[in-house]
């Protein structure tokens, strides 16, 4: 389903598939499992969407500039063969209007995939990197070509020391949030440190939320402000909500 989202970054999410299974610290508290019990769907067995049912979702979104692609599920999921995953590229590069960003923890299985199928230019490869164990993910991500690359960097749970971003456009940093259950903490000097590195790579940072349980008046989960600022970089420049180009 494509909906408008609060996602900071994008105008709305599309969904080619619902369902995941944890891979690493990161999913521990993922929403998308506490939404399926909502939906009544099981959210360990992968479902892709019909075709059809993906485009019309995108006509009524025809004034959306930046589509977060499948917040319920990973595209590069072991359970979507390489001709599902090529078809949902085929939409993609259908709407050449629109920019589509894809955001993954599986980044081994998108550097085999796009080893034959060439990233379109209206589309964003990204990673998920939330601890030191997870920072593989960043040198196979740069190893892929795209018009932007970018590194999630949430949940946010430990200080990840010394990283190089040369390479990557773009980086999103923020503490984990949730109602349901206990999310876990970030420190704000965590962020910092990103905040300092994307400063020495020339890669544009958004700091999203400092995470929590409570909501800010902004709509964010805890603050979004560091050190008293706000931080709404773009890769790119976009006419998005508030965000400004690095």
């Amino acid at each position: 389903m494509t909906i408008k989202t609060l996602i900071e970054w994008a105008d709305s999410t599309l969904n080619t598939a619902w369902g995941c299974t944890k891979v690493s610290a990161g999913c521990q508290n993922c929403y998308m499992f506490e939404l399926s019990k909502m939906f009544n769907k099981d959210p360990t067995k992968p479902n892709p969407r019909k075709a059809q049912n993906i485009i019309a979702d995108l006509n009524k979104y025809k004034n959306s500039k930046i589509i977060f692609v499948n917040s319920m599920t990973d595209t590069y999921h072991e359970n979507f063969d390489f001709d599902l995953i090529s078809s949902w590229f085929d939409i993609f590069i259908s709407r050449p209007e629109q920019e589509f960003l894809i955001l993954t923890k599986r980044i081994n299985r998108a550097y085999n995939f796009h080893k034959k199928y060439q990233v379109p230019e209206n589309c964003w490869i990204g990673t998920s990197i939330e601890n030191k164990s997870a920072l593989h993910r960043l040198e196979k991500l740069k190893r892929i070509k795209a018009k932007i690359r970018y590194v999630s960097f949430e949940p946010l749970l430990e200080d990840l020391g010394e990283i190089n971003l040369n390479g990557i456009q773009w980086a999103i940093v923020g503490g984990e949030s949730s109602r349901v259950l206990e999310p876990r903490p970030m420190k704000e000097v965590w962020a910092i440190n990103i905040k300092n590195q994307c400063r020495k790579s020339k890669t544009a940072f958004f700091f999203k939320q400092m995470g929590g349980r409570i909501k800010h008046e902004s709509g964010t989960w805890g603050s979004p402000y560091l050190q008293g600022e706000k931080y709404l970089e773009m890769p790119i420049c976009l006419s998005t909500k508030t965000s400004v180009q690095k």
